[in-house]
């Protein structure tokens, strides 16, 4: 049925039959005109493979590789939770980076795990995702797996200071250098200082502020393994 909806208007319904982690949605979008639709990527995203794809689908909107998509997606409730947490909350992590960078997130509603046949032993959420001025107009100064890196970094030990951190991968002069530029673009209110700002946890650092820190530290040279120093 779906393959026949598919062969009588292409231009509506395209049935494509694949492996999503490796199907180009540039091709996909591309094929329809640009100025005719607002397009809308919607799908209960297996559990397994949920965070693969979602990875996938914002490095195509962070390279500007395709045309701009919002998406409503269903995720394991957990997952969901990460992907709009806000600043200094629990799950507010690597996920959480990533999506509110580029998108507007909410979280629509739950669905407990026995509205599936068989259940699964954890409940979903329906999310909304929907791209902000930041995906739309954003240059490439950084790019997507530096940032993913750098993410990746502070959150692994998200209770340490973020300078307890730090210092595994840059200099402690790189560091303070960095802070410096990063105390003139943001310019707190509190904490001011240098010394105050890297007794701060990755967890207390808002979207911007860590998109900043990753910008500036990807401008600098890491240090090698033999020559780190415990400080």
């Amino acid at each position: 049925m779906l393959q026949q909806a598919s062969n009588e208007d292409v231009e509506i319904f395209r049935l494509i039959q694949g492996d999503a982690l490796l199907i180009s949605e540039q091709a996909i979008f591309g094929a329809f005109p640009t100025t005719k639709y607002d397009y809308l990527l919607a799908g209960n995203l297996p559990f397994n493979v949920a965070t693969p794809l979602f990875l996938k689908w914002m490095k195509l909107h962070y390279n500007h590789q395709s045309v701009p998509f919002s998406m409503l997606l269903m995720f394991q409730k957990e997952v969901a939770e990460r992907i709009a947490a806000k600043q200094g909350s629990p799950e507010y992590g690597r996920l959480s980076i990533l999506s509110q960078y580029m998108f507007d997130t909410k979280i629509l509603f739950d669905v407990k795990g026995n509205s599936f046949i068989p259940p699964p032993k954890v409940d979903a959420s329906v999310i909304l995702l929907t791209p902000n001025t930041v995906a739309m107009e954003r240059t490439n100064e950084l790019n997507f797996e530096a940032l993913e890196s750098f993410v990746q970094l502070i959150f692994g030990t998200r209770r340490k200071q973020i300078y307890q951190t730090l210092k595994n991968r840059y200099e402690k002069s790189t560091i303070e250098s960095v802070f410096e530029k990063f105390l003139q673009i943001h310019q707190p209110k509190e904490r001011q200082g240098i010394a105050l700002q890297l007794e701060r946890r990755a967890q207390e650092f808002d979207v911007k502020e860590i998109i900043t820190l990753a910008t500036l530290f990807s401008k600098e040279s890491t240090i090698q393994p033999k020559n780190r120093k415990e400080e």
